[in-house]
């Protein structure tokens, strides 16, 4: 299907566009977050060409369920504080020094930021030398989207730290730079037992950490489509594990000393990617270890023709390049020189008409001896490509 194997080709939200091609499967209103995130619209009700939910010149909406800083709040903090149950917490692009942890609260809210031009998470936290965010207990709980947690420091979690009993989601987020001191759990985040993290999409490196460089767990953690890389700790480079983590379509590559180290226990949900380096042999962006073509630049699938060749139709008439027959005494097309061909040639014999003249295999204009010759001297299977 279009989707892949293992993939269905469903599409959640009767938009007409599969969930494996959605930036928003739940929103039958987008495909792409934009400004505003999957289930906001992007609404310019001045025309300014600034989405209201990030125009800071629209007039606040207090029952709108959105609270956006810096419009609306002099502080993060602030704006989770006044978020009720379903609301949502809308940072603005921008590198956004903290002066103390965020706490969640355990609030069953979004807080969101903006993706750049390239799809990255553009609105950054930055820690400043202290931990980032601080999650407690509470059910459903807490869904982060487009943030890059950066520059914090803590003994449990430098980046991020879950209590027992917390909750969290966490879509295309970027955890980096963040660090613990020489006895500490978790330089990117420390998830406590009986908490859950899933994160979709998600980055997790360069963090630095004792036990556990990019993240440590007591609890649940759910990694899909995300990268843990270059990160380091005594132990467990790319996490130390006292729980259990779920990995699928992940990749873990680059840690120090090792990717895994704990006796909790790994699901590994298929299409995995845990090696030792990051490496990209043919500088296409697509690590070795996902790429199916790791020595071709052009492709990271062999495709029809295989690594090393494109898959072009030149001539536009709907064959590929390397499928086309190599073979003009192939009158009939299907791949071998042989009687049906000399048939053709005998019962086309004389002048060409305005009509195709495939028999003319000199093209010459007419079919005669020299087509019949080149028959017989090309007898048996064509070359390809």
């Amino acid at each position: 299907g279009v989707c892949g194997c293992g993939t269905p080709d469903v599409d959640s939200d009767s938009d007409g566009v599969l969930d494996c091609e959605d930036g928003c499967p739940n929103d039958p209103d987008k495909i792409e977050p934009g400004a505003c995130g999957c289930g906001t619209p992007e609404t310019d009700s001045d025309g300014d060409g600034i989405p209201d939910c990030i125009d800071c010149s629209e007039p606040d909406d207090p029952n709108d369920g959105i609270h956006a800083y810096p419009c609306e709040y002099t502080s993060i903090q602030a704006a989770i504080d006044a978020a009720a149950p379903g609301d949502v917490v809308l940072i603005a692009a921008g590198t956004h020094p903290l002066d103390a942890t965020i706490d969640t609260n355990g609030r069953n809210i979004t807080i969101r930021g903006e993706l750049d031009v390239d799809g990255n998470p553009g609105t950054i936290l930055d820690g400043q030398g202290s931990q980032v965010i601080h999650c407690q207990a509470g059910a459903p709980g807490t869904t982060f989207e487009y943030l890059a947690i950066e520059n914090g420091y803590d003994a449990i979690g430098g980046g991020m730290n879950l209590e027992a009993g917390s909750n969290i989601t966490m879509n295309q987020c970027a955890i980096r730079n963040n660090s613990t001191p020489s006895y500490g759990l978790g330089g990117g985040f420390a998830a406590a037992g009986n908490s859950t993290a899933t994160l979709v999409q998600c980055v997790i490196e360069d963090n630095d950490g004792s036990y556990a460089g990019g993240f440590y767990t007591s609890g649940t953690v759910n990694l899909q489509d995300c990268i843990i890389r270059n990160n380091t700790a005594g132990f467990g480079g790319g996490c130390y594990n006292d729980g259990t983590v779920s990995l699928s379509g992940t990749t873990m590559c680059g840690n120090t000393p090792d990717n895994f180290a704990g006796p909790g226990t790994i699901n590994d949900l298929g299409d995995n990617c845990l090696v030792e380096s990051c490496d990209d042999s043919d500088g296409d962006g697509t690590y070795d270890c996902n790429d199916g073509c790791p020595d071709d630049p052009n492709k990271i699938e062999p495709g029809i023709c295989g690594c090393g060749v494109a898959d072009d139709d030149s001539d536009g008439d709907g064959t590929i390049d390397c499928l086309e027959s190599n073979c003009p005494s192939d009158v009939d097309g299907s791949g071998t020189v042989d009687v049906i061909d000399l048939l053709a040639v005998i019962s086309a014999w004389g002048p060409c008409d305005d009509t195709p003249c495939d028999s003319d295999v000199d093209g010459s204009g007419s079919v005669d001896v020299i087509d019949l010759l080149a028959i017989i001297s090309a007898w048996g299977d064509c070359p390809r490509g």
